[in-house]
């Protein structure tokens, strides 16, 4: 949905209606120090208007170029169009600059149009076929709804396809009305006006915003969606609500998951938001937890998100973390840890496994399982595995069992090979990398010969 645009736009102008109005208090010598503040305030009021003239003439200049010296209420329906496909265009080699430029020129001239012109405007645009592809439509629809919501709705009611129209207005409303679009998007749910992707995209707006009144208000606005929208939709609004909410939330959340109103990984992107709000707040909650697998397994997700995240100290930080409370039950956190890492993190494994105390080994029969499935990806992965073993041997017993287990696959199959030459050129070099010798490269060698080289079986 394209309405974000709106409102990145609206910071840039949003110090276009900032002054002071100074009073006329009655002023003696005895309060003289309001005599400054008088002055103080009334210097600021000044340059604040010529602060905003200013603002409003380099708007008029962004829109003179396109507009060509006339101002945006001359410009004729057709014409208007064209500017307004021709601003919403996104081109991925364009400037970033220039895009900026383009989408700040878009917003400001969509701001001089009266709600009539817009209404025009986006029933031209939806009958033309760019504007599926550059939204330009539902960016006019959300600011048709922040100057006249009530008149927006029943614009877009009254459209063939109401579903994403509704959508961009609920979702623009809900910056000044929350409650009122929120009951708006449950009667959508309940009458079947939302096509599933128009009402995820509106209930996130609608969250945020209701997140914000504080926990009695998003919760209200949760339990009014399908069980399905709930967990997703609340670990992105986590961070809307204010900091004082967020530790009664985990709580509360915390026990939804216990009680099954949640599901489990729905709690762990929870948890994961916030972190991400304040990691001094979520430690703290936290560290009310009792040590233990259910801990553990918690910490585990979090090493794996900053891992995502591109920080590999927090990585290491929060499995040496999962690992100090898991004394005697090494090997049953390494399994967990497996699960959560072997298909997206293959590389993680390695990284904990390095953490382990001596005696606590992988073998490559405790892999098998997700180096199989690394062959869907090019064996994406599988030296990541690798790495996660000690032994050479075992390494070894990995890849040539994955490899091996790929010839067999494919030659039992009539379908195309779903790897080529750079498939295992890729895996060739970063296999070398673990350094195998004699006997074990040997035996890599040759199965990756033959997994090059294996075909399948004809079609009948």
């Amino acid at each position: 949905m394209k309405q974000g645009q709106y409102w990145i736009a609206g910071a840039c102008i949003v110090g276009l209606g900032i002054g002071y109005i100074v009073g006329a208090n009655r002023v003696s010598s005895e309060n003289s120090e309001n005599i400054a503040e008088q002055a103080t305030n009334s210097r600021q009021g000044k340059s604040t208007s010529r602060e905003r003239e200013t603002r409003e003439s380099s708007s008029d200049d962004l829109l003179s170029s396109i507009l060509k010296g006339r101002a945006a209420k001359d410009i004729p329906d057709a014409e208007l169009v064209k500017i307004l496909l021709q601003l919403s265009k996104y081109d991925a080699n364009q400037n970033p600059v220039a895009r900026a430029r383009q989408n700040l020129q878009l917003q400001l001239l969509l701001e001089k149009l009266p709600v009539s012109r817009l209404e025009q405007a986006v029933e031209a645009l939806a009958a033309d076929p760019d504007s599926k592809r550059y939204g330009s439509t539902f960016t006019i629809v959300s600011i048709m709804a922040s100057k006249d919501p009530q008149r927006a709705l029943a614009w877009a009611k009254t459209q063939k396809n109401p579903s994403g129209m509704l959508a961009s207005v609920l979702g623009a409303m809900a910056k000044d009305d929350p409650i009122t679009a929120a009951d708006l998007y449950r009667e959508g749910l309940l009458d079947g006006t939302f096509k599933q992707n128009d009402g995820w995209s509106a209930s996130y707006g609608i969250g945020a915003a209701m997140a914000k009144l504080g926990n009695k208000q998003l919760l209200s606005f949760l339990d009014s969606l399908p069980q399905g929208q709930q967990g997703n939709l609340f670990s992105n609004c986590f961070q809307a609500l204010p900091e004082s909410d967020r530790p009664a939330m985990i709580d509360e959340m915390y026990q939804r998951s216990k009680d099954g109103r949640l599901r489990d990984y729905g709690f762990k992107y929870i948890f994961s938001s916030a972190l991400n709000s304040s990691r001094p707040q979520a430690e703290a909650w936290l560290a009310k937890m009792e040590p233990g697998k259910e801990r553990a397994t918690l910490e585990l997700h979090m090493a794996s998100n900053f891992s995502r995240n591109g920080d590999p100290d927090a990585t290491r930080e929060w499995m040496s973390r999962a690992i100090a409370q898991s004394a005697g039950q090494e090997k049953e956190l390494l399994k967990e840890a497996v699960d959560q890492m072997g298909y997206n993190n293959a590389d993680d494994i390695a990284i904990f496994t390095s953490l382990l105390p001596q005696g606590v080994e992988l073998l490559a029969e405790d892999l098998k399982n997700e180096a199989r499935n690394s062959a869907y990806r090019g064996f994406s992965g599988l030296t990541g595995l690798a790495r996660a073993i000690r032994d050479p041997d075992e390494q070894t017993k990995l890849i040539t069992g994955t490899l091996d287990d790929f010839v067999t696959t494919t030659a039992g199959s009539s379908d195309p090979s779903r790897l080529n030459a750079t498939d295992f050129e890729i895996f060739t070099r970063q296999f070398r990398t673990l350094n195998l010798s004699g006997e074990n490269a040997a035996k890599v060698e040759q199965s990756l010969t033959a997994a090059r080289n294996a075909k399948p079986k004809p079609r009948e």
